[in-house]
Order: C-alpha cells, then sequence, then structure tokens
C-alpha cells in the first residue's frame, strides 16, 4: 500500500520522517518529492517551536520572576513581609501573565491562518511524500501524518498499483 501526503516544507514534515523511520518503515520505502516551481520558495521552518500554552508559560515565568522581586521590595515596607508579598506578587503576576499571554498568541495565530489561508489557495503544495507500506499499518501512517500537519493525504491500494 503506498500512503502519499503532502506538505510545506516545516519541522513537523522532519518530525513526521523521523518517526516513520523509528518505527521500521526504511527509508529506502519513503519517497520526498518537491513540487515543480517550489525550487524559489524560501524553507519556512519556524524559527521559534512549541505550542502556545509553552510559550504563554514561559513569559509568565519571566513576569512572575519580575514582580517576585517587586513584591519582596514592597514588603520590607509592609505587614505581611517580605516573603509572602514576594509570593504574592509572583503568583499572581505569572497567572495574569499567562492568560493574557495565551489569549493574545491565539488571537494572532487565527489572524494568521486566514492571512495564510487566503496567500496559499492558489499555491502548490511545497512537498509531496510517497510511504510504501504494509496494508496494516497504512492507517496509522495515514494518521501520523494527519497529526503532523499534511495539507492532504490519499492512498493508494494494493490491487491499484502495477508493476511494469
Amino acid at each position: 500500500m503506498i500512503v502519499i501526503g503532502s506538505f510545506m516544507q516545516t519541522m513537523e514534515l522532519e518530525t513526521a520522517l523521523t518517526l516513520l523511520e523509528h518505527h521500521g518503515i526504511q527509508s529506502s520505502r519513503i519517497v520526498v518529492v518537491p513540487m515543480s516551481g517550489s525550487e524559489n520558495i524560501k524553507a519556512s521552518i519556524p524559527s521559534q517551536t512549541g505550542t502556545i500554552q509553552e510559550k504563554a508559560f514561559e513569559i509568565g515565568i519571566a513576569v512572575a520572576t519580575a514582580l517576585g522581586v517587586i513584591g519582596t521590595s514592597i514588603g520590607f515596607s509592609n505587614r505581611l513581609g517580605p516573603l509572602l508579598w514576594g509570593l504574592i506578587f509572583a503568583f499572581g503576576g505569572g497567572l495574569i501573565t499567562f492568560f493574557i499571554a495565551a489569549l493574545c498568541m491565539k488571537k494572532k495565530q487565527k489572524h494568521l491562518r486566514k492571512r495564510n489561508g487566503k496567500a496559499r489557495a492558489g499555491r502548490r503544495p511545497e512537498l509531496t511524500v510517497m510511504i510504501e507500506c504494509e496494508p496494516e499499518r497504512a492507517d496509522w501512517v495515514s494518521q501520523l501524518l494527519w497529526e503532523h500537519e499534511a495539507m492532504a493525504v490519499g492512498r493508494m491500494g494494493e490491487n491499484e498499483v502495477r508493476e511494469s
């Protein structure tokens, strides 16, 4: 069985190919074909990886650290003392920042998807990946491609493949 997927060139594609090889599909059974016209397009590998929650957490921790120091300084002149004020500022600031950053990044991601969707409407996929595998593994391979941001996935069964 041959499973075919269309991808833009990203780290997700590289991860999918690595997982396929790690799970026993030989590299000689995987073919990656650049589509015509895509040679002029630079690779769109993202400079930063990670989910929205991971990025928001990192921003929240950074702000929590700064606000913890400020809260500790304020605590020297207040009733509860520097330790409690530092913890209150750190926890409150980190939590609020996490939610604000996550909300902003989700809105930005939605905006970019809309904009990129319109820009990509007339473009062909950058890469096509063809994987020859056993029929029993075809569902797993298809699911793996979808999980790693394939634009389209198709299959060609054994009865449809004819050798010359």
